[in-house]
Parts: C-alpha cells; structure tokens; sequence
C-alpha cells in the first residue's frame, strides 16, 4: 500500500515544471483577488492532479503490473483515493503560503482572519472531495480519454440543475441550502466535513466494485 502511494506522488514529482508553471499562473491572476480565491484554486488543482496518475497508470497497463504483487484491487482503489487527499491538503497549504506573501507584497483584497482561512480551507477541500468522487469511479469504468466527455456530460448536468434551481424560488433545495448558511460556523465546518467523508465514501465504494468486475 505504501508503494503504490509512493509511487503516484513520485509520477507527480516528475511533473515539477508544469505546476511551477501553474502556481505562477495562479498567483499571477489571483494576485488581486479575494483571500479565499487562490487557497480554492490550488486545492482543487491539487485534487485533480490524480488523473494525470490514472493516464499514466493506463498508458503503461500499471493495473496488470500491479495485480502481480501482493496487492488487492482495494488498496489499489484505495491508494488513489489518500493520493487525491493528499494533493487536496498539499494544495490548501500552498494557497495559504501564497496568499500570505501575497498579502505582506501588498497584493489581496477583503479580510484574511484564522477563522476565515480554516473556513476557505475547509470549503476548498468539500469541493475537491466532490470532484475527486466523480474523477476517480468514471476513470476507472471508462478509461481517461472516454472519462473526459463523461464529466463534461456530468458537469453540464449539474450546471443546468443549478440553472433550474435558481429560477425557482419555492425550491426545497433552496430552502435548506438557506437554512445550512444561517448555521454557525463551527456547525457548517462540521457538517462540510461530514457530508465530504460520506460522499469519498460511497464513491470508494463504487470504485472498488468497478474495479472488482474490471478484466485487465
């Protein structure tokens, strides 16, 4: 278990030129902008940082490779799924670091409280939860390439039930959504984070049965 997370953070390691060149991008454009902006960014990066390991693990059939050792198809499953957090939590921290320097260069706009940063961080990392659920079960059952359109096709899903919604003012999902942002923030924290091991959960549950009927 152990190698196969030591293994797709040093595939990611390899790709040390690209996210230089990401987090300069991100500074670059995020400069100016809101304290939470640049810490949602990175870590949501960060989290979607596991695809690159899924293509690579496809181009070389690492899957068959790996079945050979003393490995399970859930660890296997399951190691992805550390991975990803571990991006996610790599990624908070980074946006935090750069937010900071930004601010003592002058750079940032709004307040950049402890108490703000832990609730940025902590809605950063729900929302990178969300994609990694949705990521890592449609690459493993439908491959990198085909896994692409299949999010396209989710995400426009989404958007356009986001789209209903908000035209609908008696809206029950509405409704609860107003009641959740009337809570306090340690409550909200607490509930984010719940409702984020949940979702990880059933989709390493999905994943896990993917890869179970999957023939390598």
């Amino acid at each position: 278990m152990k190698g196969l997370i030591l293994k797709d953070i040093y595939n990611a390691m390899t790709q040390g030129k690209a996210l230089i060149f990401m987090i300069v991008i991100f500074g670059v454009c995020f400069a100016n902008a809101a304290s939470g902006t640049l810490i949602m960014m990175c870590t949501i990066y960060a989290a979607v940082m596991v695809v690159n390991n899924l293509a690579l693990d496809e181009m070389c059939s690492w899957e068959v490779y790996a079945l050979t050792m003393p490995v399970t198809r859930s660890q296997l499953v399951l190691s992805k799924y550390i991975v990803s957090v571990a991006y996610s939590l790599c990624g908070i921290l980074l946006g935090i670091v750069m937010t900071a320097a930004l601010r003592v260069l002058g750079f940032g706009q709004g307040q950049s409280s402890p108490e703000l940063i832990l609730a940025i961080s902590v809605t950063g990392l729900a929302m990178a939860t969300v994609f990694i659920a949705l990521l890592i079960p449609v690459n493993f059952k439908f491959g990198v390439q085909k896994g692409r359109f299949v999010l396209l096709g989710i995400a426009a899903l989404i958007g356009g039930g986001g789209v209903v919604l908000s035209g609908n003012e008696d809206s029950k999902v509405l409704a609860a959504l107003d009641k959740l942002g009337q809570l306090n923030g340690a409550t909200m924290i607490l509930i984010t984070l719940a409702a984020a091991a949940v979702i990880m959960s059933i989709s390493f549950m999905i994943s896990v049965r993917i890869v179970n009927n999957k023939e390598f």
